[in-house]
């Protein structure tokens, strides 16, 4: 923060504070449910004519039951080296099966001698920084909807199910849930149309590779997403890349193409992977959207690592 002489323009004092902030959601058994706020502000270093420093802060909510909270009353005064900071608790009212977008606004004042700084900094309005819900794992929970989070998947547990979602993310041309080629899944809520895309891509006709045991149909992007089928106009499975799995002589497993050279601009991909692989990734899968409150149009990456490696 600085002083400027307004005859001159030039600089006669600098106050310099480091702000942290932190908002934590906490999910619960029945509404409402808890925000907590974090905020820290140290005066580390003035010079010139910024002394008697004192800082005015502001944190308001929109859509939390109290609006406005002060980490401190009016102005408090600060001296070089100084760290004032404060955790306090908001109440979220969540409509039963609903949710609610909450908008934060922080803004701070500085005077230093009883003279203003600058106007008055502020930050966050009309980004949406939480949204809280009652429609996912049959609790209240609050998360932050601009961050994309990213599904975790072992390679070392689920093999060959792994291996489709890397050749899917990382090696197919689309990219579906790569974080560095920033091409997120879009979740899929509704049950109906996630159905429809897994009977088109594996139907009741389709016959898994006989070679592998308990074998079953996998497909990539999930049917959960609105990647399913190329964002819906694939409708036929078999226009996807086939794909089969073998185990190796190491124990692991790996996917090998089927009846063809590799595509890699497939609208999708098939392949006939061992049912409990198939079946734990699908779980890895629903685990996270509850875990992560991911509602319907929500964007998410994957990612594919093996534990045995750390």
């Amino acid at each position: 923060m600085q002083i400027i002489n307004p005859s001159t323009g030039q600089e006669t004092g600098r106050a310099t504070y480091v702000i942290k902030q932190e908002v934590n959601f906490k999910d619960s058994t029945a509404s409402p449910t808890q925000v907590e706020e974090f905020t820290s502000v140290t005066l580390v270093g003035q010079s010139g004519e910024a002394t008697n420093n004192t800082m005015d802060w502001n944190s308001a909510c929109v859509g939390c039951s109290v609006l406005h909270q002060e980490p401190w009353s009016g102005y408090a005064s600060f001296y070089n080296g100084q760290t004032r900071e404060r955790r306090w608790n908001r109440e979220v009212s969540i409509p039963a099966g609903g949710k609610k977008d909450l908008d934060w606004n922080w803004s701070l004042r500085t005077r230093a001698g009883g003279v203003e700084l600058q106007e008055p900094y502020q930050w966050g309005s009309g980004q949406v920084l939480g949204r809280c819900d009652n429609q996912v794992a049959g609790n209240f929970g609050c998360i932050a909807p601009r961050i994309s989070p990213t599904l975790p998947i072992d390679y070392a547990t689920r093999q060959a199910g792994a291996t489709l979602v890397a050749v899917g993310s990382q090696v197919n041309n689309h990219w579906w849930g790569w974080e560095e080629k920033n091409k997120p899944l879009t979740r899929l809520a509704d049950d109906a149309d996630a159905e429809a895309n897994r009977d088109i891509i594996c139907p009741d006709t389709f016959v898994p590779d006989p070679v592998v045991v308990d074998g079953s149909c996998d497909e990539y992007p999930f049917a959960r997403t609105y990647q399913s089928r190329d964002n819906g106009t694939v409708f036929s499975g078999d226009r996807c890349q086939q794909l089969t799995s073998r185990q190796l002589s190491n124990g692991d497993w790996d996917l090998f193409t089927v009846d063809g050279d590799w595509d890699p601009n497939a609208p999708c991909l098939r392949a006939t992977t061992p049912l409990a692989q198939n079946s734990a990734v699908g779980g890895d899968l629903g685990r996270f959207t509850q875990d992560v409150r991911l509602l319907d149009q929500d964007k998410y990456f994957v990612l594919v690592y093996d534990s045995r490696l750390s």
